[in-house]
């Protein structure tokens, strides 16, 4: 399986297999925001707050992909999404990324940066995934060995989890950003190139 140097070039790349699609800057940027709102407002000026930490080319190739944010009263999420369970312990979602239908599904009690990145981590891993079966699973095994332990139990817990949680934690927390540098330098070297070629013009 190609690794993450081959992935970031079919990505960002302009020689690359979606880097072709790129257009010339980000000046587009809040017309993808909306389109990924899907009309909702509130979800919009959301969006339009958290996502700049992410690089413009990503957010490019996310809005291509038709993706759409949903927010739902705290009550209706919950009848739709119900809890999860952590051991032995049910715990209210907040977020959820659904694959089928493509959209990042929010509670709007909780929405917060951290989910959406978190969730947004899911929908580069299936991005992704498209080009390369199970991208995040090629990330598990191929940090392992630089790998000094997993950032949180939930990291631990599947590979495609592994990739939302460092990604998650690299972009909100400057303590758990170092603490990828120090323990996981394969993640750490992996989240700052994506962000980099994200972000950069040729």
């Amino acid at each position: 399986m190609p690794g993450p140097d081959q992935a970031l070039y079919q990505l960002f790349h302009p020689q690359g297999r979606l880097g072709r699609r790129l257009p010339g800057d980000s000046a587009a940027l809040f017309d993808w925001i909306e389109r990924m709102a899907g009309g909702d407002h509130w979800v919009a000026h959301s969006l339009r707050e958290h996502l700049p930490l992410w690089g413009w080319r990503l957010l490019f190739h996310m809005s291509n992909s038709g993706l759409l944010f949903r927010r739902y009263p705290a009550e209706e999420f919950d009848r739709r999404h119900g809890t999860w369970n952590s051991r032995s312990r049910n715990t209210n979602k907040a977020g959820l990324y659904d694959g089928q239908r493509h959209e990042i599904v929010v509670n709007a009690r909780h929405w917060s940066g951290r989910i959406l990145h978190h969730e947004l981590g899911h929908v580069l891993d299936r991005m992704v995934s498209s080009l390369n079966t199970s991208f995040s699973t090629g990330l598990w095994h191929g940090f392992a060995p630089t790998r000094n332990g997993f950032l949180t139990d939930y990291a631990a817990s599947h590979p495609q989890e592994y990739l939302a949680v460092c990604l998650e934690r690299f972009l909100c927390d400057d303590s758990d950003a170092l603490w990828l540098e120090r323990n996981d330098p394969g993640m750490h070297a992996f989240l700052n190139a994506l962000f980099e070629l994200s972000s950069a013009s040729y």
